[in-house]
């Protein structure tokens, strides 16, 4: 049986030969002035303005935690991220292990338009293939979430932007049969530190889905080869009036 980890690689193998034959360009001043201007402040403040575009990136995770639960511990977890442009296409392979013996692993992506978990334990063991329009949903707002950490994705046709105020912007990304939409929110340096959606599913009792408010945040930012990049992300949900961490993480660039 192949595993997880050979899943994952085998298809951002597939994703990264689609874009060998095409024409890396320039994030143009066209394309920024048709952005809102907290997102077009975010892109010359930051160093991506007049420089290529990327038509995928992997992003390099370290220091990885998560809570199963709200009141669970944090677990230490390896996570590798592939991300791809022209069409919207996130792929995550994450390993942990349960109880410190018990290898859990497991696949989340958004691509072809669609949604899919998939978790196994002891490495054949398939506990969870979750699929359908709620997952198509909240994989596609997870990508949404990413805009502006890879930002090709922000002046893609499939994300439309509008202006809410001198530090705020609402993204609306439709893929496949999916439209979904959040709040990006930037401090005074110009830099994108919040995004906030209602649209990403979670599962409750009984494992009922419901509509949950979702936040990520991104910090600590640091400047490499002459280009502004967060370090620190996070991601919570709204549980009464409480914002609950289940994600943490550092982005090495």
């Amino acid at each position: 049986m192949t595993t997880l980890h050979e899943l994952f690689l085998d298809e951002i193998r597939q994703e990264r030969g689609k874009f060998l034959s095409r024409e890396v360009a320039e994030l143009s001043s066209d394309e920024l002035a048709e952005l809102p201007a907290p997102v077009r402040r975010y892109m010359t403040v930051c160093g991506f303005a007049g420089r290529k575009k990327q038509w995928y990136a992997q992003l390099k995770w370290a220091n990885v935690e998560m809570k199963l639960s709200r009141g669970g511990r944090w677990r230490k977890m390896e996570c590798q991220q592939f991300n791809s442009v022209p069409d919207p296409v996130r792929i995550v392979h994450m390993r942990m292990r349960v109880g410190g013996v018990l290898p859990l692993e497991a696949r989340d992506k958004f691509q072809s338009g669609r949604g899919n978990m998939l978790v196994r334990l002891l490495k054949i063991f398939t506990i969870e293939d979750v699929r359908g329009r709620e997952m198509d949903e909240s994989a596609l707002v997870t990508v949404l979430s990413e805009a502006l950490l890879i930002p090709a994705y922000a002046v893609q046709p499939y994300i439309r932007w509008e202006g809410v105020g001198p530090d705020r912007a609402a993204a609306f990304i439709s893929a496949g049969e999916s439209a979904v939409h959040g709040l990006f929110s930037f401090n005074e340096a110009g830099e994108f530190v919040r995004f906030e959606t209602l649209q990403r599913w979670r599962s409750g009792k009984g494992g009922h889905l419901q509509r949950t408010p979702w936040r990520v945040t991104a910090g600590g930012y640091v400047s490499w080869d002459g280009i502004r990049h967060p370090t620190k992300v996070t991601a919570a949900w709204l549980e009464g009036e409480e914002w609950v961490e289940y994600f943490r993480g550092e982005l090495r660039w």
